[in-house]
């Protein structure tokens, strides 16, 4: 049975981490929202294929901004339920 002192480290590491995934994860949007426009450039200046590249940059970047929200909600669920195991028997 884990002790106190490892839960509530745990609980620390488990919002530290949360908090650093939300920071990152709304870089990560806000560089996202900027590219567009850039990709935006590109097809008003007949830059088609460098456009095409940008864009399949921008899908692989918007899976990891929802790979970023299933972990925090994850950790969410992770958070809730330690006071299930702090209370456990």
């Amino acid at each position: 049975m884990p002790n106190d002192k490892w839960i509530a480290d745990l609980k620390t590491v488990l919002q530290v981490a949360k908090a650093r995934l939300d920071v990152r994860e709304k870089k990560k949007t806000e560089q996202v929202a900027k590219e567009r426009y850039v990709v935006a450039d590109y097809i008003r200046n007949n830059k088609v294929p460098r456009a095409r590249i940008a864009v399949e940059h921008l899908v692989r970047e918007d899976y990891k901004i929802e790979a970023m929200d299933r972990v925090e909600a994850y950790l969410d669920t992770l958070l809730m339920r330690m006071q299930l195991i702090k209370d456990r028997p």
